[in-house]
């Protein structure tokens, strides 16, 4: 049974960070002559924490990386485990199972209309309109 395809990171700031980060990684991939320098630390890094560091061709790193702009280094990180996660729970509401019944709220009684006098209500006056010589 093949074992399934974890990503690579690439690049050396984003394997520096994955060696930084507690997650576990397999391998690291180091192109052949460019053990100093920058790739220097990331080295120290995966030696201390006994990762094994594979000297490798660019072409090889092209490969695995899938670009062109790997700049010598890349890594694979351990496959993440495939366990379910639980469903997140919104924050303020308990699950229906474990709430209490509803209390009924008292109904409102509706408000009284003001009693129709039979009047009609005076209409508006419309805007009187200005005279040419009144705008000037």
């Amino acid at each position: 049974m093949d074992k399934p395809k974890t990503e690579i990171v690439a690049g050396r700031n984003p394997v520096l960070e994955l060696l930084r980060s507690p997650r576990e990684v397999e391998c690291v991939y180091i192109q052949s002559g460019l053990e100093k320098g920058p790739v220097g630390r990331i080295l120290a890094l995966a030696r201390e924490r006994g990762i094994p560091v594979k000297d490798v061709a660019p072409e090889k790193l092209q490969s695995l990386s899938g670009i062109a702009s790997h700049q010598g280094v890349a890594a694979q990180p351990a496959a993440a485990e495939t366990e379910t996660p639980a469903p997140k729970k919104k924050p303020g509401r308990k699950p229906k199972a474990d709430a209490a019944p509803a209390e009924a709220k008292p109904v409102r009684k509706p408000r009284a209309k003001k009693a129709d006098t039979g009047e009609a209500k005076p209409k508006r006056k419309p805007a009187a309109k200005k005279t040419e010589a009144e705008s000037k």
